[in-house]
């Protein structure tokens, strides 16, 4: 293995060429300012930031299991890991073989992956998963919910970093999975530009809809065949959703031009973030295959459920597309929890064909507390927590927890009559006092 210094010293220590004098280059028009640019360049090597506009990771699932034969402790399992490193073909560098340590809310682990070459870091036997005893270490590392996780290239200077977050669920939590482009944006193509640009295209509603369902108790996987070299850049448009609305200026200017913007100044809760693990080319034609994006939705699906044993994780799913229906049955979430979204804010149930059952995000919300009764999981209970405080929006009156057995009960009938119908009405009037009033608090 190399470690990056000895890459520098060996492919790189000629790359700035040999010094010039100020007269030199002074005397040749425009000299300056080219070597100018190749010390900039050099220096950019130095603190990773070429190398950081092209590489990504994806966000990690794990799930907490009680052990059944040490009830006091806990067994982990993991989605795999997918991270990949920028190419410096500007510089002449390759990283292949390079070692990258792992840092998990700043604590460095044992944890040790590869950079192979195709620039995708593994660990040992080209695996995407470490071993049962580095799960169960970064397991004891990680509390309820979001956590930070570091890649860093090992070095006595380390010449890049990527960053990403590992989310710990429980057995027993309910998972809800969302598409972006389309489903959380109004367009598959318009939504990421817009923020570019300063303004909101989003759906109006989508905020408190997926508020409504991380306060109830849901956990949210957003699900995405973006690229993975701009999942950094993906993350930034999830945390911004909601601050551009606020922004009266660019907003203005966007209504000037005749361009639809978003209403909403609430932010989006905290949630997993999956890309697929290629480059630009590969996730484009991925995007635009008939069914490569149900392939790909497919597969992470299965994983994810994987992780939660025999219990059935998924809660609902939200998309704009056929094929993020057809994944979304697949994965086992009942048909009358697939709401398909069109252009026009239109929701439709199960899939996208006569009238849209909601005519938007908003007249949908009125009946998440049937459809979506509150559960008990480690993110109600903090949510709980803060309405003790005065701080959340969970209605004081009339909630009492449901516990897991009557949701998993819950939730079979639905899977059997994907109609609804007195079953689910019945669910509906025992359910809740959930409240669809919106604080604009961003959960963790």
């Amino acid at each position: 293995m190399r470690s990056i210094n000895q890459q520098r010293n060996g492919d790189s220590k000629h790359a700035a060429g040999p010094a010039v004098s100020g007269g030199f280059s002074a005397a040749i028009p425009g000299m300056a300012e080219t070597f100018q640019l190749i010390r900039d360049k050099v220096s950019a090597a130095g603190n990773g930031s070429i190398l950081k506009r092209h590489s990504g990771a994806a966000d990690i699932v794990f799930v907490r299991h009680k052990d059944a034969k040490a009830p006091e402790k806990f067994k982990y399992f993991c989605s795999d890991f997918h991270v990949h490193v920028g190419r410096d073909s500007k510089l002449g560098q390759n990283l292949s073989g390079i070692d990258v340590e792992v840092f998990v809310n700043e604590h460095k682990t044992s944890l040790t992956m590869q950079i192979h070459e195709d620039h995708r870091c593994m660990f040992d036997r080209g695996s995407l998963k470490p071993s049962p005893t580095q799960i169960a270490e970064v397991g004891e590392l990680l509390r309820s919910g979001r956590n930070s996780v570091r890649y860093q290239v090992l070095g006595e200077k380390a010449l890049f970093e990527v960053r990403a977050f590992i989310y710990l669920w429980n057995a027993a939590d309910k998972v809800v999975v969302c598409d972006i482009d389309g489903t959380v944006t109004r367009s598959d193509f318009l939504g990421y530009s817009a923020h570019l640009l300063g303004y909101e295209y989003t759906h109006d509603g989508v905020t408190d809809v997926l508020n409504y369902l991380h306060e109830a108790g849901y956990r949210i996987l957003f699900l995405t065949a973006r690229p993975i070299t701009i999942a950094d850049r993906t993350r930034d448009f999830l945390q911004a959703v909601g601050v551009s609305a606020r922004d009266d200026s660019s907003q203005s200017l966007a209504r000037m031009l005749g361009l639809h913007t978003s209403d909403t100044v609430l932010g989006l809760p905290h949630g997993a973030m999956i890309t697929t693990a290629e480059r630009w080319v590969p996730a484009l034609l991925i995007g635009l295959s008939s069914d490569g994006p149900r392939k790909f939705k497919t597969s992470v699906l299965q994983e994810i459920k994987s992780l939660f044993g025999d219990r059935e994780c998924f809660a609902g799913g939200f998309g704009n597309r056929s094929t993020d229906s057809s994944a979304y049955r697949a994965a086992g979430i009942s048909v009358s929890r697939i709401f398909l979204v069109d252009d026009n804010s239109k929701v439709y149930v199960g899939k996208m064909e006569g009238e849209s059952q909601y005519s938007s995000y908003a007249s949908l919300c009125e009946r998440l507390p049937t459809l979506f009764p509150p559960v008990v999981s480690d993110a109600f209970q903090h949510d709980q927590t803060l309405r003790e405080n005065g701080s959340s929006n969970l209605a004081q009156e009339g909630h009492q927890g449901i516990s897991p057995e009557d949701i998993e009960k819950a939730f079979s009938l639905f899977g059997r009559q994907d109609g609804g119908g007195e079953e689910e009405e019945e669910v509906g009037r025992t359910g809740t006092g959930l409240s669809l009033r919106s604080s604009g608090r961003r959960s963790a």
